[in-house]
């Protein structure tokens, strides 16, 4: 029979190179070192350690629907291992596990178990759904995709819109930098992938780095194209539109606001009461506007920025005039009423 040290080493042997591996096989060891009647219960309890960000025996016990009592002693328990330290301040309460072993325990736990990894993600989910704050929202969004990828593609499509232009630049940081961990672990697919590529997109847009998002808006297209998602298809053109127009592509990127704008066009018909699919479309008009602006072609681009402008308007007139709206309004007024001045000339 082979020694635990054998056996470590050889499975240390088949993860070389892979840092986040190699800390869970180190975790898994260390377990191994307790009593056989303590190691399950461990590596459940780890389970749920490592699919959240940070933990508390609140967040264990609704993670794993266990007893405030047992809840309490596995994360006494946690607190003591080696790969597990205090979160954030010292008096914060919360711990989490070390950013490598946290990363290579779920990723291991989704290959080996990825009905448990749903399950788990999905009540963590649960535990950030009614957190309103930026915060609360990163990690729902977070724990949804991977607990319910088509439910979470479809609530980050709407906290995309929700959030628009007028987020801090630094929650919006904050849940693209967490999309990333999930992207580079390859836990999401599909859907969830695209909208994962097109908000982490959109953000690195946001810091000027258009001209270099080509591969990210071609994924994303081939993506939303293959699951018929409408919008992300929508989103990925309109992102693919914004690039070229970067790289000076000016024929190709009409040819892809234009299509954008078509798809949106359609949607937004099919559902009228869908705010967010109608802000797309206003969103559509005004890019072609701005293109037509920079060829000097300000009579078309009149054109365009009013139906931009009628929509902004209508969708003020039955929704919650929000932040994002006031931001969007303040845009499309000011750039209507520019282009007016060129088209009218001096009185």
């Amino acid at each position: 029979m082979r020694s635990r040290r054998q056996n470590i080493l050889e499975r240390l042997e088949a993860t070389q190179g892979d840092v986040h591996a190699q800390a869970a096989v180190m975790a898994d060891f260390l377990l191994s070192a307790f009593p056989e009647n303590q190691r399950d219960v461990l590596r459940d309890s780890l389970d749920a350690a490592g699919v959240l960000h940070w933990f508390d025996s609140g967040l264990l016990q609704h993670v794993l629907d266990i007893s405030t009592e047992d809840a309490r002693s596995r994360f006494e328990t946690l607190k003591t291992l080696n790969f597990v330290e205090s979160y954030g301040r010292s008096r914060s309460g919360l711990y989490n596990v070390h950013e490598a072993t946290r990363l290579g325990w779920r990723k291991l736990l989704a290959k080996e178990a990825s009905v448990r990894f749903r399950r788990l993600s999905f009540r963590a989910a649960a535990c950030f759904a009614d957190d309103r704050s930026p915060a609360g929202r990163v990690e729902w969004s977070y724990h949804l995709l991977c607990g319910d990828p088509d439910a979470g593609a479809t609530a980050l499509e709407a906290l995309s819109r929700e959030w628009g232009d007028s987020a801090r630049p630094e929650d919006r940081y904050a849940l693209a930098t967490a999309l990333e961990e999930l992207g580079a672990a390859g836990l999401i697919a599909g859907r969830a992938r695209a909208w994962t590529l097109l908000f982490i997109a959109w953000t690195r847009r946001s810091r000027g780095d258009t001209a270099r998002l080509t591969d990210a808006a071609a994924e994303a297209l081939k993506l939303a194209t293959e699951t018929g998602d409408a919008m992300a298809e929508a989103d990925a053109q309109c992102l693919l539109g914004d690039v070229l127009q970067a790289q000076g592509q000016l024929a190709a990127a009409k040819d892809a606001y234009g299509q954008s704008l078509a798809i949106c066009r359609r949607v937004a018909e099919q559902d009228p009461s869908n705010a967010g699919w109608q802000r797309g479309l206003a969103l559509a008009w005004l890019r072609l506007a701005r293109l037509d602006v920079a060829a000097g072609r300000h009579g078309t681009a009149l054109a365009l920025y009013e139906n931009s402008f009628r929509i902004q308007t209508a969708l003020g007139d039955r929704t919650e005039r929000n932040a994002q709206w006031a931001q969007d309004n303040e845009v499309v007024q000011s750039e209507l009423a520019w282009c007016r001045s060129q088209v009218s000339g001096p009185e």
